[in-house]
């Protein structure tokens, strides 16, 4: 018994349990979503693309301020690196700890293709003082 245990933790660490679904998939059929972490580095306006090397379908973004933010301090996330925004502009004008959740997704841009960049972009309301900020994306493997 605790082999067969030991193994499905394995599984889980390895990201085996992340299965991808597809248009065939139940409710019986348990998946794990990933989280891509992506810390910006605060100051000017600014990006950060990643490379999302699998194929996935977003479902919740949220930020947290690592810092103090000032009025008009937003973070957005886009599908690629042109104007297919993901998210709103989120506030990050907040104390650090401040904690916000994209208040929409689009839907015809949160399906992200293997080997696409997805950017993030800080934009700094004047001053040049935003804060350090990581960024939360949870999202499904997709077929």
């Amino acid at each position: 018994m605790t082999k067969n245990i030991n193994r499905k933790l394995q599984n889980l660490l390895d990201g085996e349990s992340s299965r991808k679904i597809s248009a065939t998939a139940t409710s019986s059929t348990p998946v794990f979503p990933v989280v891509y972490q992506i810390e910006t580095t605060g100051g000017a306006t600014g990006n950060v693309d990643t490379v999302f090397s699998e194929k996935v379908m977003i479902i919740d973004i949220y930020i947290v301020s690592n810092g103090t933010g000032t009025t008009s301090d937003t973070i957005q996330v886009t599908n690629g690196t042109g104007s297919n925004h993901i998210t709103n502009a989120m506030s990050n004008a907040g104390a650090a700890g401040t904690v916000v959740a994209a208040s929409t997704l689009s839907a015809a841009h949160r399906g992200v293709n293997a080997g696409s960049t997805v950017r993030v972009t800080e934009t700094d309301g004047g001053g040049n003082d935003c804060p350090p900020t990581s960024v939360y994306i949870i999202a499904l493997k997709v077929a």
